[in-house]
């Protein structure tokens, strides 16, 4: 029997250590593997800047993928569009690289939406799905939600709830019992905050250290703040607040990672956009850490935390919560101890794995004979007008709404088309 052909294709590649992860533990007995990837490049009409793998990340990746029988192939990107991902990359190879390689299903990690290069492939895609879009394209087969959340949202937006199921991020258990408590002089009886998070503005948020600063003044326990990787943001703003703290460089590096979570007695998290998951939230649940946060644009991680956690409606309440648990720390590593065991047995690596190449095993036997015909390629002489002019037009929107209604506002158009799309069903 020969061996199912799984390409990976990620823009970015080594900045999604979780697919890196997957394409490593595939089957091989089953599942011949590729993984094509390329490192970003710069994002036209936006702020928005993808992170970019060190090159010591991108050798250990290389490494991980061909000592595990994954090929590797780099293509090259110089520039995309962000108004619109249905436009195509600007002086990229990738066709010329990826066509040379036989492919029975691509694996990608998207927002949903339809997208360049995936809707001109003429075999089936897979994706996981973190945003909750939907894409129409005649190949992408079956889109796999990273939470219920998700799901929710890409039924709403028109997709198939026959092609969707929730597979969630799997998580790896704690590998390192170091901690950085003696390399920073933090003895036993020091409390310590923190989180960790990608080194990106656009997702800061003050809430965590807002409320390190009011639990600091109003509890009589010594308070220690450790942050790994994150905005500079952070860092700003804890020395304007004078907050005892200590910023660890972001990395790649899960025993970093681990040796990070270690370290830390409550896992205090914060981000602007909210969560359509919260990966951070699993790997700390995974240390037996009790995590709180906020409420948001998106509230995924209500249901990502369950017992181990709580998930704040306010600044005040986020205030409050964590004065209580700092004044009460036993009971708050309890819910540690109950967020681990939730999950321990919702987010394993191999229940995971397994729902993952069931789903590669058979979208190949219904789709293997099937010769789709997707987008031409020079479609995009005809819309990239009428691409700009939208995409204009819902940032004007979006921005109007905002200014009125807050950050909800940023939620309105999604809304209603969202009720358009229902009335037309």
């Amino acid at each position: 029997m020969s061996k199912i052909k799984i390409s990976f294709v990620q823009y970015g590649g080594f900045t999604y250590r979780t697919m890196v992860r997957v394409a490593a533990a595939l089957d091989k007995n089953i599942f011949k593997v590729n993984y094509f990837w390329c490192m970003p490049g710069i994002d036209r009409y936006s702020n928005f800047k993808h992170p970019k793998p060190t090159p010591q990340e991108i050798e250990a990746n290389i490494k991980k993928l061909e000592s595990n029988g994954v090929k590797v192939y780099k293509f090259e990107v110089d520039r995309r569009y962000i108004p619109d991902p249905n436009l195509p990359w600007i002086n990229t190879n990738f066709f010329e690289i990826f066509n040379k390689v036989k492919t029975d299903i691509v694996f990608c990690w998207r927002s949903g939406r339809q997208e360049f290069p995936f809707c001109h492939l003429k075999v089936p895609i897979i994706e996981w799905n973190v945003f909750g879009q939907y894409d129409p394209s005649i190949n992408t087969i079956k889109s796999l939600a990273i939470s219920p959340f998700c799901r929710e949202e890409y039924i709403r937006n028109g997709g198939n709830k026959e092609n969707s199921e929730i597979v969630y991020l799997p998580v790896k258990n704690k590998i390192s019992d170091e901690s950085f408590r003696n390399e920073l002089g933090i003895t036993k009886n020091i409390i310590v905050l923190g989180m960790h998070q990608r080194k990106e503005d656009t997702i800061f948020s003050d809430v965590s250290l807002r409320a390190i600063d009011y639990v600091s003044k109003n509890s009589n326990k010594e308070i220690f703040t450790l942050f790994l990787g994150g905005s500079d943001l952070y860092k700003k703003l804890a020395n304007n607040l004078k907050i005892n703290s200590f910023f660890i460089e972001s990395t790649q590096d899960y025993k970093v990672v681990s040796k990070f979570l270690n370290t830390l007695d409550i896992y205090t998290h914060a981000r602007k956009d909210g969560e359509t998951l919260g990966a951070v939230l699993q790997e700390a649940m995974m240390h037996k850490l009790p995590v709180i946060s906020h409420k948001s644009q998106w509230n995924a991680h209500i249901d990502t935390i369950g017992p181990g956690g709580i998930v704040t409606n306010n600044q005040k309440h986020y205030n409050e919560t964590l004065l209580n648990w700092i004044n009460n720390i036993e009971a708050s590593k309890e819910i540690g101890l109950k967020g681990y065991t939730f999950a321990n047995e919702r987010y394993s690596f191999d229940k995971i794995l397994n729902q993952i190449e069931s789903s590669f095993i058979s979208v190949f036997n219904v789709h293997k004979t099937k010769k789709f015909q997707p987008l031409s390629l020079s479609i995009y002489r005809k819309r990239r007008i009428i691409y700009f002019i939208r995409y204009y037009l819902i940032l004007i929107s979006t921005y109007i709404l905002s200014k009125i209604f807050g950050q909800k506002g940023t939620r309105l158009i999604p809304k209603l088309k969202q009720i358009i799309i229902k009335i037309r069903s």
